[in-house]
């Protein structure tokens, strides 16, 4: 989790002669506010529109997997949230109510935005309904864009609302609006709703917030992992997202469950990251990386790669499988642990989420940017693969063995008996097996 400072981008200065040329061109568009603020009047609906405005979608619910917020905001509504692309004009319409004794005609309302993103002066007549009157302000583009090719995230957008009725000439403060907007450094990759892809609000919260103020796309992509590093990646709620939490045998696989369960296995782990780029318009030819163990050995199916740590006493079996001479037993109630004779999962590399993740993998997801692998699960990159196996235990091949011959209680339930179970074979040789790489571009 990143520390965020929520404000405005920042832009690159100004010569002191462009800088006075831009105030007397803002002051001939929205004259300087005069007179006292007398806030007796409220926004009670505003709506975002434009061509740069982007479908943004509220965070995944079994009712509504991929639910459109709508860029509408209404009195006693919940935080308005909406979403443009860099270089584009936000259009913004609002309705005013306030005293009919201080509406008079004819009448002038603007807009006084963050970043000299304000909103034209515009004659308005007001609707009079008893002593209420309404002033309908239409929708109308701001003054300028949002910069272009940055990110930025105003929390919160506030607009100052004046009106006027003498010309112009003088203003008052009326009310304000505040909400949320996010500001991408390009349009988003089209979604695909079907593999758990679309632009959700976590998604441009996390890496607007982590990306503030960056102008390329290598900025973006190392202001995003730094959220991944302390692994504490949080929601647009504040829901903090795990790997295997708990150890869960049934965490989500994509983006979008991940963001609806809060826990995740790697797969929705990298995925999570190549969409918060995604979200920006940053793609990468074949940027998803899967690292498989193989399929079986001479001695019996391979259940994967052990992770760190393990603690590793005498190997009882190396006279029925030298290869994997290390016995152990799964534990009955956290399958993905070994408990015994020669093998004990010890608390492991610490991932997102979990100090003690899960640690026993038929395969694992990273991902492959500009020259490094980044492995969001547990926030650590490697300037190539060789440097994954320094993460490796050991490899874990599934066999049968009679709990008489090994003397070992191996399903737990206090006894030694004759019978044959599934244990573990292992070898503690990170480099005794090779993953094979499949590489993807999702």
């Amino acid at each position: 989790m990143r520390t965020v400072i929520r404000h405005t981008a920042h832009r690159p200065p100004i010569s002191a002669s462009l800088y006075l040329l831009l105030l007397v061109v803002a002051a001939s568009a929205v004259p300087a506010t005069a007179g006292n603020a007398n806030n007796d009047a409220e926004v009670v609906r505003m709506e975002f529109s434009g061509s740069g405005r982007i479908l943004l979608r509220s965070d995944p619910t079994p009712e509504a997997p991929f639910s459109e917020i709508e860029p509408i905001w209404r009195r006693g509504g919940r935080n308005l949230s909406v979403a443009y692309a860099s270089g584009s004009v936000p259009v913004l319409s609002v309705t005013i109510e306030l005293p009919a004794a201080a509406a008079q005609q004819p009448m002038m309302v603007r807009g006084i935005g963050p970043d000299d993103l304000s909103f034209p002066a515009v004659a308005v007549k007001p609707e009079f309904n008893g002593t209420v009157a309404t002033l309908q302000y239409p929708a109308r583009q701001a003054l300028r864009s949002f910069e272009p090719s940055m990110v930025c995230t105003y929390e919160p957008f506030t607009v100052q609302w004046e009106t006027s009725t003498n010309g112009g000439a003088t203003w008052t403060c009326r009310a304000i609006s505040r909400n949320t907007v996010y500001v991408t450094l390009a349009r988003p990759v089209e979604e695909q709703p079907e593999v758990g892809y679309a632009c959700i609000e976590s998604l441009l919260a996390i890496s607007c917030r982590d990306a503030n103020g960056a102008t390329t796309e290598t900025e973006v992509i190392g202001d995003v992992w730094q959220d991944f590093k302390d692994r504490v990646v949080q929601t647009v709620s504040g829901d903090t997202l795990a790997f295997y939490r708990h150890k869960r045998v049934d965490p989500q696989a994509t983006t979008a469950g991940l963001l609806f369960t809060k826990s995740g296995v790697c797969y929705a782990w990298a995925h999570l990251l190549i969409d918060l780029l995604r979200v920006h318009g940053i793609t990468r030819h074949n940027c998803y990386v899967l690292l498989t163990a193989p399929a079986a050995t001479a001695y019996g199916p391979v259940d994967g790669m052990l992770m760190k740590n393990c603690q590793f006493g005498n190997p009882s079996g190396a006279d029925v499988c030298p290869d994997f001479p290390y016995v152990a037993a799964f534990d009955p109630h956290r399958t993905f642990d070994l408990v015994g004779p020669d093998v004990y999962s010890r608390p492991g590399l610490p991932a997102q989420g979990e100090p003690d993740p899960v640690a026993l993998f038929r395969d694992h997801s990273i991902v492959f940017l500009d020259g490094v692998y980044y492995d969001p699960s547990y926030g650590r990159t490697y300037s190539s693969l060789d440097e994954f196996y320094n993460y490796i235990a050991g490899w874990v091949v599934r066999s049968q063995a009679n709990e008489l011959a090994v003397n070992y209680d191996l399903n737990g339930d206090g006894k030694i008996e004759d019978r044959m179970m599934t244990i573990a074979r292992v070898s503690n040789d990170a480099h005794h097996l090779a993953l094979s790489v499949t590489r993807s571009d999702y």
